[in-house]
């Protein structure tokens, strides 16, 4: 399945992603309360803010996706990556601001990191094997997809292991600004598979359905999301 161009980028993508999305949800009333000096309840409320705001991001980028993409779902969510890396250094140094700032921080990290957390999870395991033209494709995308989550799984349980040496060894600042590098690192991952989604979006009529036809054009792609 490694062979498949595209299938390591996004399992490495995808492992950073649930890393960094795991931290935060693990990690963010422990250090409201500790570092940002918020009353528990306070902690917890603003807490909720990162699912909150990963509800809209998740909507959001299936739009964009569809919409303004061509059906492109990683070049899509790429982006939501580098905007997640930019809000948490945003947030390393306004956490100590009070609570607007945590909130408007919480729920703009939440939007950002979901894009590429959904995105990655999801239907992009289909299309890589048709990019790919393999025509079993869609016998093959669910041992991808199982791939593909499995290295997301494995992220979210290792980041339990090295967030509190980060913490002891960085201050939590640090860990944010970490975190944002982790996140810049996943974008990075993502560009090999946008050039291979750009190439294969694009696609001769006979793969799309049909007979080929003589003299027969290349057709477009639709998006595997759409919305009405």
């Amino acid at each position: 399945l490694l062979r498949l161009r595209g299938v390591p980028s996004v399992c490495v993508a995808y492992f950073v992603v649930k890393m960094v999305r795991y931290c935060l949800m693990f990690w963010l009333p422990f250090f409201l309360v500790k570092a940002a000096n918020l009353s528990a309840g306070d902690a917890a409320k603003l807490a909720t803010l990162l699912d909150l705001g990963g509800a809209a991001g998740g909507v959001c980028v299936g739009l964009v996706a569809d919409r303004l993409c061509g059906g492109a779902m990683v070049l899509a969510c790429a982006p939501f990556a580098l905007l997640t890396a930019a809000l948490l250094v945003v947030h390393a140094n306004a956490y100590h601001l009070g609570v607007g700032a945590n909130a408007a921080c919480m729920l703009g990290v939440g939007f950002a990191v979901a894009a590429p957390d959904g995105i990655l999870g999801g239907a992009v395991a289909r299309n890589l094997c048709e990019y790919n033209a393999r025509p079993d494709a869609a016998e093959l995308s669910p041992a991808v997809s199982g791939l593909v989550n499995g290295c997301g799984s494995v992220g979210a349980i290792l980041q339990g292991f090295g967030t509190a040496g980060l913490v002891a060894a960085l201050g939590w600042r640090g860990l944010f600004y970490t975190l944002a590098g982790l996140m810049a690192l996943a974008f990075a991952a993502l560009l090999p598979t946008i050039a291979l989604e750009r190439a294969g979006l694009v696609v001769p009529a006979h793969l799309v359905g049909g007979e080929p036809a003589r003299g027969s054009r290349p057709t477009r792609r639709s998006s595997s999301v759409h919305f009405a």
